[in-house]
């Protein structure tokens, strides 16, 4: 077990390596998502899987525990400078979908996380709206994170304005390279 954590923790400090998990990770969890997350306002579902049961407690501990962990190794990558201009625009991605994920898991177990989210499947795409909307500091039009939420809101945030920092320091030490400046 613990070999296996250990060739985990050194595929995620490669970027080659970070962003399919990366993807999977993503896709995986609407898989999962569309079979078992009852969106019925009403569930009549009473078993393990039920919203609030054992089961979808332990699996979004464990989805959120994940994300968290696949945001921590792609910031360090970012910040150790490791990643191609290519590279930045894929975990960038990736943030917008991991970040849906937070905010719809906090609705999902923290009803009034997430303010004007209606019920069923618009929800999932409501929370990518507003991961988008936060990203790139637009306006939230309809999904606003409430005042325990704004914080997670603010740290995705900054984070997209230090993807867009990196990006063109990148991109201007690419075309100093390229018009025979020295190299960054």
């Amino acid at each position: 077990m613990i070999d296996w954590l250990v060739a985990a923790l050194h595929t995620l400090n490669n970027p080659s390596g970070a962003i399919p998990i990366g993807f999977a990770f993503v896709c995986s969890y609407y898989m999962v998502s569309a079979f078992f997350h009852n969106h019925d306002p009403k569930p009549t579902y009473k078993g393990v899987w039920r919203k609030g049961g054992f089961g979808d407690i332990a699996t979004s501990m464990l989805w959120c525990s994940g994300a968290l962990f696949l945001m921590a190794s792609l910031v360090d990558l970012l910040v150790r400078n490791e990643l191609s201009l290519g590279q930045l625009v894929s975990y960038y991605c990736l943030f917008l979908f991991l970040f849906a994920f937070i905010y719809n898991m906090l609705n999902r177990h923290f009803p009034g996380m997430i303010e004007g989210l209606k019920n069923g499947w618009i929800v999932e795409l409501q929370c990518f709206s507003m991961s988008v909307q936060v990203m790139t500091t637009g306006d939230l039009t309809s999904a606003k994170p409430a005042k325990p939420a704004e914080f997670i809101a603010s740290l995705q945030l900054l984070l997209g304005l230090l993807f867009v920092a990196v990006f063109v320091a990148k991109t201007v030490g690419l075309m100093a390279v390229g018009s025979g400046g020295a190299h960054p």
